[in-house]
């Protein structure tokens, strides 16, 4: 009987030395393939995020909050003519006209950018609702009459409200339009950061474990200690391994802090800037139309809350409060930035929670600071007019409103432009370095990984020929 074949299973392994070399550098091509792949993807996931939070979104938002902002000023401006020369001349000052051309610019550059499809809703909104306000401005001024001002009155009212309640909607939700990818992206960001980051360390660390690997085999086959392209390899990798990790996380915080501590300040600060001009308009309003000053007060004061959560009519908390943003200063310039944040109490509202969110040093934390100061000083002096024109002072309570009350609010609304102007600076520098990073980590990682395979291949292949 012939003799019984016994089956073999195939090998996995080559039996033989070069083909086991042969094998290994297949391994290593592989795991630099992979890895190269995976940083592409990771580095095209973090390009998407960058893109969309700081060419996209971040931008128009703040265009819209510049909108809404510019809005509340033209409105303050108009009942301010109205104010200073009758009715006649509410919205005819060259300050006017200049907030006007402002905005108008304004929308001009939002219709230019447009993204997302809610946008185009929001801006035909904004152009209905800011003509609409134009035309009623300009029947205040049809209807001024001396000897019958309540008509005008009642009409500039209902301009006021026009402006308020519709035009500011529109550009409400125009920067809600982008704000809401602009967290998306962020938060879907944040979910695929570390993820993508272990994701990469693991591919480098596989093709490190193959290099060592092969280099384990040689030094058992040859009885040689080290086959020196392998070890260059396997150390490139190493220090690809530690770059890798640095550049991912600065690029995570460079995006972390645009989008935390300068974006989210910026939003703050134009909704302040907005409920600034609220207050000047509900200052005039209060000294123009005796018939609703209660509604007027009540307006002016809800603004200030929304601005600081602070009672201003209390001299002695507002003392504390004042001495504690002088020690948080003091400590920002002597570079104690946790320590400055400690020193001042949290407060609610927008200006309490910009104070929260100083990261930039004094550059920021003064302006930030002044602008408390001026908001307490505008009330002061809104309190001061209020109590002079409820007897019929109006004479002295204009003049206290213009010698005091305007320098308090045009320095409120100063503090809060420097204060954006620092944030801004600081978004667009972190989105650069987030964007520049982006920019050559990725080839650079692909020609070091070119290069470790080129050093396996050098180190393999003498051995190859050797056994070959």
């Amino acid at each position: 009987m012939p003799a019984a074949v016994t089956a073999r299973r195939p090998r996995l392994w080559p039996a033989t030395t070069p083909g086991r070399i042969g094998a290994g550098f297949a391994a290593v091509v592989l795991a630099a393939l992979l890895a190269a792949g995976v940083n592409l993807w990771a580095a095209s996931q973090t390009a998407d995020a960058i893109r969309t939070i700081g060419r996209d979104a971040e931008p128009s938002v703040v265009l819209a909050l510049r909108i809404g902002a510019a809005l509340s000023d033209l409105d303050a401006t108009a009942v301010e003519d109205a104010l200073a020369g009758g009715m006649s001349a509410a919205g005819t000052s060259l300050r006017w006209r200049e907030g006007k051309a402002a905005l108008d610019g304004l929308v001009v550059q939002a219709s230019r950018n447009i993204t997302y499809a809610d946008e185009t809703t929001a801006i035909q909104g904004l152009l209905r609702w800011a003509g609409e306000y134009h035309a009623s401005l300009a029947e205040v001024r049809g209807a001024a009459d001396p000897a019958h001002p309540f008509t005008a009155t009642q009409r500039l009212q209902w301009s006021h409200r026009l402006l308020r309640e519709f035009a500011l909607l529109e550009a409400d939700a125009l920067a809600a339009a982008n704000r809401a990818p602009l967290n998306r992206a962020y938060d879907l960001f944040q979910a695929r950061a570390l993820g993508a980051e272990a994701a990469i360390i693991a591919a480098v660390l596989l093709l490190a474990a193959v290099l060592a690997g092969m280099q384990g085999f040689l030094t058992r086959r040859t009885r040689r200690m080290v086959n020196a392209p392998l070890a260059m390899a396997t150390v490139l990798c190493a220090g690809l391994l530690t770059g890798l990790i640095v550049t991912t996380a600065w690029q995570r915080e460079a995006i972390r802090a645009a989008k935390v501590d300068c974006y989210e300040s910026l939003d703050a600060l134009f909704a302040a800037k907005g409920a600034v001009a609220a207050m000047n308009a509900g200052l005039s309003l209060w000294l123009l139309d005796p018939a609703t000053r209660p509604a007027a007060s009540k307006a002016l004061d809800t603004q200030a809350w929304v601005l600081l959560d602070l009672d201003w009519r209390n001299q002695a908390e507002t003392a504390r409060f004042l001495a504690a943003l002088q020690e948080g200063q003091e400590r920002e310039r002597r570079g104690q930035p946790a320590a400055a944040l400690a020193a001042v109490p949290a407060k609610g509202g927008l200006l309490g929670k910009e104070l929260a969110n100083v990261t930039f040093g004094p550059a920021e934390r003064d302006p930030a600071s002044d602008s408390v100061r001026s908001l307490l000083a505008a009330l002061r002096v809104a309190d001061l007019v209020r109590d002079r024109g409820a007897p019929g002072q109006m004479t002295e309570a204009l003049q206290l409103r213009e010698r005091d009350g305007a320098p308090a609010l045009a320095g409120l609304d100063g503090a809060l432009d420097r204060t954006i102007a620092v944030n801004q600076a600081e978004f667009d520098r972190q989105v650069g370095e987030a964007t520049r990073l982006g920019t050559w980590v990725p080839p650079a990682v692909c020609a070091v990984l070119a290069l470790a395979g080129l050093l396996a291949a050098a180190g393999l292949w003498q051995r190859y020929r050797e056994y070959a």
